[in-house]
């Protein structure tokens, strides 16, 4: 049976309870001697209660957090499969504009708007430059700061420390900049402890290449397809955390599977395995249309007249530009489509001012993501005061978001031993019907459930359409 531990109220209540045992006349209202005693005495016991629950939670790989926690996995865990720490890019390459033949030193620190900080890996001299016309160079950078938020898609831009005489200031992400891992949270680091419990690593069995795939180059979760591709072969599939509380910017797709495979060749490949395969998982793209009837008061702000997205600004990435004049005012909601890094990411935003042209500009009250632009895929629509939820209630079904999260990271589904990687049609009507803005829906896509078409593939959300009707 489960311990229970008293509140500090319940604690001063147990010891009037034990004066009143002892002394059955003596008052215990409130001022009474009694009251007075259980006043000093009830924080004590509850201190001493809360020492030994810490303690109680600590003893279990299931309640133990922090310091507790790694101290179990110094126990099971050789030392480099404990906690893993948060690591900076790996790879990367930015443009430097300016005065051709300026040289740069290697080690010329670099910023990003959220206080990363970057550094080149080479120096630039002043033969590297490529010459007139061309008044630009390419150079790798790596980052000296650490955590996933140093991962930087191109296009971005990243600002000099300190500032070179004739180079730009600002200089401009060509080769993304990826490799950038957070630390590995408690409920990573139990999950794997879990696994090592479950499925004991021995003799080159099942367990053995799940349990020392993770924790290696970020790889948050493995799944190991033992005679996948006949007789002496093994597959294991590697990913990245997903998207949590803990981890906002968790990416499933982000473990190193060059680095699980070298060390479990190193570490543990037995003589009967004559071939290894270590991958990512398969990305099975998956759109999710919706038809809305709304429920009064949650109906669109505008009615969409046929404009298309054609552009969107690049640098202050706030200013849209459609093919037509928009019938769209002040204060009106949009629902936009924009790919991230390859993944389809639906972007709610408010309109601050419309310019009609031509060019016709929408402008929006915050940033889009960093993004690739496909105008027959971004899908402008119209947005009533229910969208958010609508869309929530959708990806809810993806990879572990959190709610309010409308924008970046990935969108996969949940993965676990409890939890089936289909995407089904029930799921996505009961998340969304059950809403108080939506009087009545239908799904237009999928047609049908979905399942992996194999077993190493994951669904992820490709888009997210909602029409209102």
């Amino acid at each position: 049976m489960a311990i229970t531990f008293p509140t500090l109220e319940q604690t001063k209540e147990r010891f009037r309870g034990w004066y009143r045992t002892f002394y059955p006349t003596a008052s215990t209202a409130k001022g009474s001697d009694a009251w007075r005693e259980s006043q000093v005495m009830g924080p004590l016991g509850y201190f001493i209660q809360s020492r030994i629950k810490a303690v109680y939670a600590a003893a279990f790989v299931t309640t133990a957090t922090g310091d507790e926690l790694d101290k179990h996995a110094e126990v099971l865990f050789p030392p480099d499969k404990r906690r893993q720490p948060a690591t900076g890019t790996t790879s990367g390459e930015v443009r430097f504009d300016g005065v051709n033949y300026t040289p740069i030193p290697a080690g010329t620190r670099l910023v990003s708007d959220d206080n990363c900080i970057y550094e080149t890996a080479d120096a630039v001299a002043a033969g590297d430059w490529p010459g007139p016309p061309l008044q630009s160079v390419m150079v790798d950078v790596v980052s000296v700061s650490t955590g996933s938020s140093c991962n930087k898609a191109a296009a971005e831009r990243l600002t000099l420390v300190s500032p070179i005489s004739g180079i730009d200031d600002e200089v401009v992400v060509t080769v993304a900049l990826d490799g950038a891992r957070d630390k590995e949270t408690d409920d990573e680091l139990r999950g794997r402890l879990l696994d090592w419990l479950r499925y004991p690593p021995g003799g080159g069995n099942w367990g053995h290449y799940l349990n020392f795939a993770q924790g290696v180059g970020g790889c948050a979760k493995a799944y190991v397809y033992p005679l996948y591709r006949g007789l002496g072969t093994v597959d294991v599939v590697v990913m990245g955390p997903g998207i949590t509380d803990d981890n906002p910017t968790g990416d499933r797709f982000s473990a190193d599977e060059v680095a699980v495979d070298a060390y479990l060749r190193e570490t543990m490949l037995p003589a009967t395995v004559q071939s290894l395969d270590v991958s990512d998982p398969v990305e099975q793209a998956e759109p999710v249309d919706i038809d809305v009837e709304p429920v009064p008061g949650y109906e669109p702000d505008y009615v969409h007249a046929g404009f298309d997205v054609s552009a969107i600004e690049p640098v202050d990435k706030k200013r849209i530009t459609v093919n037509a004049d928009p019938s769209i005012t002040d204060g009106n909601r949009i629902l936009l489509n924009v790919q991230v890094g390859g993944v389809w990411v639906p972007c709610l935003r408010e309109v601050e001012a419309v310019t009609v042209g031509p060019p016709h500009y929408i402008h929006v009250s915050s940033a889009l993501p960093s993004s690739t632009h496909d105008p027959t895929l971004a899908g402008l629509k119209p947005a009533g005061p229910g969208t958010q939820e609508q869309v929530e209630a959708i990806l809810s079904l993806f990879d572990g978001l959190t709610p309010g999260d409308t924008e970046g990271g990935t969108r996969r589904p949940r993965v676990s031993p409890d939890e089936p990687t289909d995407l089904l049609l029930a799921d996505i009507f009961d998340e969304v019907q059950s809403l108080v803005s939506v009087l009545n829906m239908s799904i237009t896509l999928p047609a049908g459930d979905v399942t992996p078409s194999a077993a190493k593939n994951l669904i992820r959300n490709e888009r997210i359409y909602i029409t209102y009707v």
